[in-house]
């Protein structure tokens, strides 16, 4: 889970007109019993503009596991506070993160305050986890009790240790792939 760089990308304009707009119907939407949707924008589905937005932040990675590129997975866009339970939410492009099918079925709609976010101002993989020899993510030596929590509570939220990626992170480091095209940037710090 690499830093997310956010600003690297400004917000689209229409995005940020509609934003606010969009949360207040999909609440409605929502307290109606009814699933949020994307809304559109010029006839497409909203996510369909944002996701090659994202993905140029996240430089084509998932923004949890780190899996890459993101073409080869199901991508998705993740709504870090999901929008069944924070609709007002949907369309914010702070809430939006790149996410393969995996993380984002994984955590579904659960959320936490506890979570780690990529893009915090003093978010660093480094700070917050390390990797076993087994290639299992755990929290980092010497930080706080509550970092422990967030760090473990990410971990199983997003599935981090779940889905043979302990087996892939020890083939890639075996692989001594570069930094920019290796299935998990965070190796190669």
């Amino acid at each position: 889970m690499m830093k997310f760089e956010r600003h690297e990308v400004e917000p689209p304009l229409w995005l940020l007109k509609n934003c606010v707009k969009w949360g207040q119907q999909a609440t409605r939407v929502r307290d109606n019993g009814k699933e949020v949707c994307w809304y559109k924008y010029k006839k497409k589905p909203v996510n369909q503009y944002l996701s090659p937005l994202l993905r140029e932040i996240s430089k084509n990675h998932c923004a949890f596991c780190d899996g890459y590129p993101m073409q080869q997975m199901v991508e998705e866009i993740e709504h870090f506070k999901p929008k069944s339970r924070f609709p007002e939410l949907s369309h914010q492009w702070e809430n939006l993160f790149p996410i393969c099918s995996k993380c984002n079925g994984h955590k579904s709609n659960d959320f936490s305050e506890l979570l780690l976010r990529p893009d915090d101002n003093n978010y660093s993989f480094e700070k917050y986890f390390k990797m076993n020899f087994e290639g299992v993510l755990e929290p980092e030596i010497g930080i706080t009790d509550l970092e422990k929590e967030q760090v473990n509570k990410t971990i199983e939220l997003y599935g981090l240790n779940e889905y043979n990626r302990p087996e892939l992170r020890i083939e890639e480091l075996q692989k001594k792939q570069s930094n920019q095209s290796g299935l998990y940037r965070f190796l190669y710090f």
